[in-house]
């Protein structure tokens, strides 16, 4: 007669690592990679002093906008039968939004044709026509406010007026480019 024995299975704990005297070379090692992870993710970060701005550009002027307050961009067709101002309205994920000319807010003539539409982060009803997509620069803040030095890239050397969209919205900001 046989008789079925179950047999248990209890799972093994792994056995622990004898600890081993650590040479020089793997304290070497990990030594430096505690260097390494402790380092800045991206050393050529700018100075302090620097920001960074979206640079908006209208015939030789030159404007910015703090990126943060621009969610996204699309690229966008001519409207026809807009007015320089409202040149129409954007819908997108179940919002209607005034597409509003940058150039016009600012004072300079309207542009006409395509260009692209920035979609502002803090204003759902609201999105700006730009005539060029912005380029994102490095700029040094100046003793006036909102004149700004642009110190990198294909606009170094040249100065823009930093703007605030809650202000140009508002008609706060100076006009006349």
């Amino acid at each position: 007669m046989t008789e079925d024995r179950t047999r248990r299975t209890t799972a093994r704990k792994p056995r622990a690592a004898k600890p081993e005297a650590e040479s020089p070379r793997t304290r070497a090692i990990l030594d430096e990679r505690a260097r390494r992870l402790g380092r800045s993710a991206t050393p050529d970060a700018p100075a302090p002093d620097v920001i960074q701005l979206l640079v908006c550009q209208i015939g030789e002027n030159l404007f910015g906008l703090a990126p943060q307050e621009v969610s996204r961009f699309r690229s966008m067709e001519p409207l026809g039968g807009a007015s320089a101002g409202l040149l129409g309205l954007l819908a997108e994920s179940g919002r209607v939004r005034q597409v509003l000319d940058f150039a016009s807010l600012v004072g300079a003539p309207a542009t006409t044709g395509g260009g692209y539409i920035a979609v502002l982060a803090n204003h759902p009803d609201i999105a700006l026509r730009l005539a060029e997509r912005p380029v994102v620069v490095d700029a040094q803040p100046g003793p006036d406010a909102r004149a700004v030095a642009v110190s990198a890239g294909e606009h170094q050397g040249k100065t823009l007026v930093l703007l605030s969209v809650a202000e140009l919205l508002a008609g706060a900001t100076p006009m006349g480019a």
